[in-house]
């Protein structure tokens, strides 16, 4: 009796196997992340450009219910991921904040002796990632 019961319970299991599979869709092929600002952020060839005044800009995914950070570039260094919490980040002069589906971008002023500053971030929910570039520049401004 025992082995009746062990047998019909790795039938099961194998049955689920297969069930929760399909070979007509390849693994990893997931609807990209799509995502708004809540105001117009201008950009230039894939790139947001932010104020030269700084400010906070906040993003949200519309398909996606909590991304968080997966990595940071500022000017060509990758900086380093708290990965027990990867919902935020704080640099000397930004900072990232993920809650639910929102990002928020916060960046300090561009000292009047640079002319530009960059930096890359890539977010993921998991199997799926958004690869965001931005670029704050000397002479924009929200008025523009």
């Amino acid at each position: 009796m025992k082995q009746k019961e062990i047998v019909s319970v790795l039938l099961l299991m194998l049955s689920l196997l297969f069930i929760g599979c399909s070979l007509d869709e390849p693994d990893g092929k997931w609807p990209n992340m799509k995502w708004v600002s809540e105001v117009d952020v201008m950009s230039d060839n894939g790139v947001y450009l932010l104020y030269q005044e700084g400010g906070s800009f906040t993003f949200e995914c519309k398909n996606y219910g909590h991304p968080w950070i997966s990595n940071i570039n500022i000017d060509g260094v990758y900086q380093e991921i708290n990965y027990e919490n990867p919902m935020s980040f704080k640099g000397e002069w930004l900072e990232v904040e993920m809650n639910g589906n929102l990002m928020t971008i916060i960046v300090d002023p561009l000292p009047d002796s640079l002319e530009s500053r960059d930096f890359e971030l890539d977010v993921t929910a998991g199997d799926i990632f958004h690869h965001f570039k931005f670029s704050q520049r000397q002479n924009i401004h929200p008025w523009m």
